[in-house]
């Protein structure tokens, strides 16, 4: 979603009745993550791992549709080296640590980062840049991430999880015989796997 936004800043709309190609600049794609669970210093998503049913959808491995993004890690003590090198960078990791330690401490988010955002002020990290928008990153924080329905996803995924490892033999085993039905009414392959959603090996060897 941020990628699509980002071209349609780029890409003047008129540019789609062109015939001629339209040559954007090249992409690099890096998400900052500064999250409180453990994670490593570097890791490469990519959206292809996301996608459902890929079994005989890509030729040698190739997805239809890619896109790879790398995470670095900007808590302290990760990438020192990286965050060092931009001071605003450097800034901003100093900022949310001193924020997440205030919440550690029993503060909520808007008060753990409006007490960080002081001590920045007053240690100079971040100094004109905070004391002229405060305000705005004080909301943003409260904003972008709100812990009671974080809470909720995880109770979700982790009763999900749960369900579906209990669901997933009672499916399989519906599918089994749906396609077993089918194979007996001679239906083609093609139609039972689009039916089913099993892959084309097991209906075969049924």
């Amino acid at each position: 979603m941020y990628i699509s936004k980002t071209y349609e800043a780029i890409v003047d709309t008129k540019a789609i009745y062109k015939e001629k190609l339209l040559k954007i600049p090249k992409p690099l794609f890096v998400v900052l993550y500064n999250g409180a669970k453990p994670y490593p210093a570097e890791k490469t998503l990519k959206l292809s791992d996301a996608f459902m049913d890929t079994a005989g959808l890509f030729e040698e491995d190739s997805p239809l549709l890619e896109l790879k993004v790398k995470v670095l890690n900007i808590n302290e003590g990760h990438n020192t080296e990286k965050v060092k090198k931009c001071k605003e960078l450097a800034g901003y990791v100093k900022l949310v640590g001193k924020a997440r330690r205030y919440m550690q401490k029993g503060f909520n988010q808007t008060d753990a980062m409006a007490q960080a955002v002081k001590d920045c002020i007053k240690e100079g990290v971040l100094a004109e840049f905070l004391k002229k928008h405060s305000v705005e990153v004080i909301t943003m924080f409260a904003q972008e991430f709100d812990i009671d329905i974080a809470k909720e996803v995880w109770q979700e995924e982790a009763r999900e999880d749960g369900l579906k490892e209990g669901m997933e033999k009672g499916v399989e085993k519906t599918q089994l015989k749906s396609a077993k039905a089918m194979l007996e009414k001679n239906l083609p392959i093609d139609l039972i796997i689009e039916i089913t959603g099993l892959p084309r090996a097991r209906i075969e060897a049924l």
